[in-house]
C-alpha cells in the first residue's frame, strides 16, 4: 500500500519495480528440488522489461488507495475547463446566472419544513477557493449529486449577510480521464 501511494518515491527505484520486488518477497517462487531433474539444467536468469509509470498511473493508485488524487482535481477531467470563473469572481456578479466548474469535497443532507430533501455543497473551484452552494428540493431531485468529483454548477449567486452561495438551479457532473 505504501508503495502503490508513493510514499518510497525518493528511492532511486521506480515504483513499478519496487511492487515487482516487494511481490517477489512476499510470494517468492518456489524452487525446485535439483535431485528430481533428469538432467543439470541451469537456472535462467530473468531481466525485468523497463517498467514505465505515469503521473495518470500515480493519481488512480490514490484514488484507489485513499479515495482521492494528489494532483490537481481538473487535471483528471477528461476536457480541460473552457470557463475561468472562480469563487473570487462571484462578489461581482450577485444577483447574476452564472455557471463555475467546482470539485465537491463535501454534501450535508438536510429536509425542509415539509419533509422534503435539500442539499448544501462545498467545492473548490480551479484555484483552490470555496465555492458554497444550497441545492433547494426540486433541484436536489432533478440534478442529484452522483458521487466524487468536479460538477459544473449553474445557479444564481446569492450574498447573505456578507456570505456569497450559489442558489443551483443546474449541475451535472463531469467525465473523468480513464485509466485506459
Amino acid at each position: 500500500i505504501f508503495i502503490r501511494g508513493g510514499a518510497f518515491h525518493f528511492q532511486k527505484k521506480k515504483k513499478k519495480e519496487l511492487l515487482w520486488e516487494a511481490h517477489m518477497l512476499i510470494s517468492p517462487v518456489k524452487v525446485k528440488n535439483q535431485k528430481d531433474e533428469l538432467f543439470d539444467l541451469e537456472p535462467q536468469k530473468y531481466q525485468l522489461p523497463t517498467l514505465e509509470n505515469t503521473w495518470l498511473d500515480d493519481a488512480f493508485d490514490e484514488i484507489e488507495l485513499m479515495g482521492f488524487s494528489l494532483c490537481h482535481p481538473f487535471k483528471l477531467l477528461k476536457d480541460p475547463v473552457k470557463n475561468k470563473l472562480t469563487s473570487l469572481d462571484l462578489k461581482k456578479r450577485i444577483g447574476k446566472t452564472v455557471e463555475i466548474v467546482g470539485y465537491l469535497v463535501n454534501t450535508k443532507t438536510t429536509w425542509t419544513s415539509s419533509g422534503e430533501k435539500m442539499f448544501f455543497g462545498t467545492f473548490l473551484d480551479s484555484d483552490g477557493h470555496w465555492i458554497d452552494t444550497v441545492h433547494f428540493p426540486p433541484v436536489a431531485r432533478s440534478h442529484p449529486f452522483t458521487g466524487p468529483g468536479s460538477y459544473s454548477i449553474i445557479g444564481r449567486v446569492i450574498e447573505e449577510f456578507d456570505f456569497i452561495y450559489i442558489d443551483v438551479s443546474y449541475q451535472y457532473r463531469l467525465p473523468m480521464l480513464s485509466r485506459d
